[in-house]
């Protein structure tokens, strides 16, 4: 389940590469077959690390500009959104057969108070 879920992420951090414009990030595959997006201004980059057990953003970048710190808070919302309908939003497929399975139940929502930036609703 960890290369299906993993390869579902990558697939929706490249759909959010050119947002909020476009060259926003760069996705580039790294040598553990994860996905690293570089932001644009080269002052960080970001990837997301899946184990067994755990879902974890991993930031790189000795100084990341205030613009990069924004739009990496308003990339992982996106990834939150996109591993909370992967856990819940799938009725016809049985709790323990499901692609993601949370310990706890508020999981996603104790990660995302732990960021700041959200995009505005659309």
């Amino acid at each position: 389940k960890i290369g299906a879920l993993q390869f579902l992420i990558q697939i929706h951090m490249v759909s959010q590469g050119n947002l909020p414009e476009k060259g926003t990030w760069f996705p580039k595959q790294n040598e553990d077959g994860g996905l690293d997006l570089y932001y644009k201004d080269g002052s960080g980059m970001c990837t997301i690390v899946i184990t067994e057990y755990a879902v974890k953003a991993e930031r790189y970048g000795s100084k990341p500009s205030l613009q990069y710190l924004l739009q990496e808070s308003v990339l992982l919302h996106t990834v939150l959104d996109e591993l909370e309908k992967t856990a819940f939003d799938v009725e016809d497929i049985e709790e323990e057969k499901r692609l993601l399975q949370l310990k706890e139940k508020d999981g996603i929502e104790k990660a995302r108070e732990t960021l700041p930036a959200r995009a505005e609703d659309s």
